[in-house]
């Protein structure tokens, strides 16, 4: 399902998915993996981290099947990424968006 001018708001008949994605990256990958990430729809924050983790991604979307497509079909493929393991956020307390 593309995600052509996705907005982060609900939608008829679907709530809007909330999620972090935890990556692990090739060796020296991370700054590139992380600029890419940045540029995707659908992503709210990424960031270079230390830790168990090499970076870590916010994402907002539309739909969990807007979710398994960013995971799936862009996350997953991009040049440096080894390995992804998502949380979904199943309580939010934000700013209202």
């Amino acid at each position: 399902m593309p995600m052509h001018g996705l907005t982060p708001q609900h939608q008829k008949g679907a709530m809007a998915v909330r999620a972090y994605v935890l990556l692990d990256c090739a060796s020296g990958k991370t700054h590139q993996v992380v600029s890419a990430l940045r540029e995707l729809p659908g992503v709210e924050t990424a960031d270079a981290v230390a830790g168990t983790y090499d970076a870590i991604v916010s994402v907002h979307v539309a739909s969990m099947a807007q979710l398994v497509d960013l995971l799936t079909h862009r996350i997953a493929l991009l040049p440096g990424v080894v390995h992804t393991t998502t949380h979904v956020v199943v309580e939010y307390q934000g700013n209202g968006t």
